[in-house]
Parts: C-alpha cells; structure tokens; sequence
C-alpha cells in the first residue's frame, strides 16, 4: 500500500491497495478526500487485471510527474514470466490521468497485444518510484532475487528484462546426492560411496522448469 497526496486537490489523497477480486487481490489505485480523521468520496481509479493469489509481489507505489500523471508501479504476482506478458498488468509501470484515465500518448495505446495504461514492462517487484523535476526523470528501485536490486532509469515504452535476464542469484537450489557403487577385490564386492550433495545455482534464463533445471544444470 501507498499513499499519496495529490498535486493539484487539497485534502485529496491517492492510494493503492489490493482490491478483492476472486481468490486474490489486484493492485489498485484509489483516492478520496481526507476530512478531519476521515475519508469521504472514495473512488476506484484503476484495477489492474492481477488478481495476486501469491500473497506476494504486488509493487504498489505511486510518483507523480510535473504534468500531473499518476505512475504506479505493480509486481509480477510472484509469477515471473508474467512480466513479458503484455496483455495483463504484471511487472509493470502504468501511467494514469489524474482520473484514472488513459493518456493519449502512452507508448502502447492502440498496439495489440499490449494493455494502454502500461508506460514499461519487465519488472520484478518495484517497490519504490520516485520523479525528478528537476531533470525531469522518474526511477524506480526493483528488488530483485538475491543480489539483484536495481536503481532504474524509467523511459517510456522499454522492456527492463525480467525475467529473461538478472543479476540476482535464485533462492532455491537444486540438490543431488548420488549413490556410486564401485567394485572391489576379486569377489566383485560392491560398495557404496554416497558423494557429496551438490548444490547447483541456475539461473531461470536457461531453466524455466524442474525438468529444465536437471537438463542445464
């Protein structure tokens, strides 16, 4: 969840938080006006079409630029490969109207196979998002698996490559005792040796399954 307060409405804040929507929550941005210690004219200004069943991943933060467009940013669900699938929201930043409408130049308005409100894709999990006036920029952070946290640059309409590509390392290993069995003396008699568990770091760029994984690794 954040909490914004907008640019240009006094007393008006915007917010996001996981809506109810099946067995899940999808990332929402929200706002409504703050009267004295409670809050009036609530509106739903987008739902994402990620209902996040993974209790995980869910982005969620919210920058504002000089022209008043909202930028809120939304995980990958915990489902990785849905950060290249453009028909839904996940891994994603999205660029707003104030209202929650769509901006006429977002980099995919019209392009099929892409949703309009999104501004990048490739995204993990960007739980930061910040604009600078100044030079006129927006950043993101990204955490990433283990070592693989970003500082991104955020330009309209680029790919930021997850998961195909990563400097993080995975958190779950694939672990292999082998049982070797060696003959001895001139009876043939066997024993068994049990070799060292090795563990085998792979990334998902050449695994995307377990069956994968005991293939590359």
């Amino acid at each position: 969840m954040d909490i914004h307060p907008s640019p240009t409405e006094a007393n008006v804040y915007y917010f996001t938080y996981a809506k109810p929507v099946g067995k899940g929550g999808a990332p929402t941005l929200a706002k409504a006006t703050l009267d004295g210690s409670s809050l009036s004219n609530w509106q739903d200004l987008f739902t994402s079409n990620v209902p996040v069943t993974s209790g995980r991943h869910f982005g969620s933060r919210i920058a504002f630029d000089d022209k008043g467009l909202v930028y809120m940013t939304i995980g990958d669900s915990g489902e990785r490969d849905t950060a290249q699938q453009t028909d839904n929201h996940a891994g994603t930043i999205v660029r707003l109207n104030p209202d929650g409408s769509i901006p006429k130049d977002n980099p995919f308005v019209d392009k099929e196979g892409f949703q309009p409100e999104i501004y990048s894709y490739g995204h993990r999990n960007p739980q930061g998002i910040v604009y600078d006036s100044e030079r006129q920029q927006l950043w993101s952070i990204e955490h990433g698996p283990r070592g693989g946290d970003e500082l991104n640059l955020i330009s309209a309409g680029l790919n930021y490559g997850w998961p195909i590509t990563s400097h993080g390392k995975e958190y779950w290993v694939l672990s292999t005792l082998v049982t070797r069995k060696k003959k001895k003396g001139s009876n043939h008699q066997r024993k068994s040796t049990s070799l060292q568990l090795r563990l085998v770091h792979c990334t998902y760029t050449k695994a995307r399954n377990f069956q994968d994984l005991t293939a590359f690794c």
